[in-house]
């Protein structure tokens, strides 16, 4: 796989040669700088300057053909809301659909997106395909919420791809368990508040003091094979929405809680640094990003 630098190509052009050789590429000016995120044929300009927004929508329409919808309102399904404190994100419109299809979108309210750990043991010895198909094509609708806008069900989600190879229909329950719960709280939103410019200097989001990971082990929690689950969250700030949730099976057997504490920890550092490097390739703040994560 190519480094994560070369991804950025795109973002900040060819760069030019200088006297010396030497790349004369500079960082972004944060008043002056757009990225383009484009879906199939659906597209978004990202910059803080709507004077950019419309500069770089006449250039990019000069060559393609398309259509200015104005202020991004919902983009593959996340209903995007920008007010004056900053950006709220949620798949409201989304879970609704989905709920109405399996007629429980006036369930009775459920506080817990699982009720209990999912064990392989419950699985049957052979497949039943009818469990199977329904219960794929819920867990597939329900992993697009999780990945989208709803990383408080990552530990839920996990716990039931454990078993997708052979539900039993305790499982396909606990899925439609986990949609109720989607219900219960549909109107939930990630909330990214707009930042002053004394804390854009420090973004030091990028301060340790803001750019905070949190990660922990439940050790040996699976019966079946003695491993391990465990799991991290980022947050790019105080009071930020969550922009990274893992929850995963730690792929060996540890000897101890604490050697798994010190895998997840080492998981969690490695996530970190990617979106540290990621932040830092940007280029648009002062500083280098840090970070803290916090282990019980």
């Amino acid at each position: 796989p190519k480094h994560p630098s070369s991804n950025l190509k795109a973002i900040f052009g060819p760069s030019s040669k200088g006297e010396n050789g030497k790349s004369t590429n500079e960082k972004f000016n944060r008043k002056d700088f757009c990225i383009l995120g484009n879906h199939v044929d659906d597209g978004a300009i990202i910059t803080p300057n709507a004077e950019v927004a419309a500069r770089e929508k006449k250039r990019f329409f000069r060559k393609y053909a398309g259509t200015d919808e104005g202020l991004l309102t919902d983009f593959c399904g996340v209903r995007v809301q920008q007010h004056s404190k900053g950006i709220d994100l949620d798949q409201q419109a989304y879970i609704e659909a989905v709920a109405n299809e399996y007629n429980c979108l006036d369930c009775k309210p459920v506080r817990s997106p699982i009720e209990k750990p999912i064990s392989q043991e419950d699985c049957p010895e052979e497949v039943n395909h009818e469990v199977q198909k329904k219960f794929w094509k819920i867990c597939g609708q329900l992993m697009y919420v999780c990945t989208h806008t709803r990383p408080d069900i990552s530990y839920a989600m996990n716990q039931l791809t454990r078993v997708a190879h052979r539900p039993h229909r305790l499982h396909l329950a606990q899925a439609h368990h986990l949609l109720r719960y989607l219900v219960t709280t549909r109107t939930h939103k990630m909330k990214f508040h707009r930042a002053t410019q004394l804390e854009l200097d420090g973004y030091n989001y990028m301060d340790p003091k803001n750019f905070e990971g949190y990660a922990d082990s439940s050790y040996a929690d699976c019966k079946t094979t003695a491993k391990s689950s465990a799991g991290h969250v980022f947050f790019l700030g105080k009071h930020q929405a969550c922009v990274e949730a893992i929850a995963k099976m730690v792929p060996d057997v540890g000897n101890s809680s604490t050697e798994n504490e010190y895998i997840t920890l080492s998981r969690a550092a490695q996530s970190g640094f990617y979106i540290k490097q990621f932040i830092d390739e940007l280029g648009i703040f002062d500083l280098p990003a840090k970070y803290k994560i916090y282990e019980d």
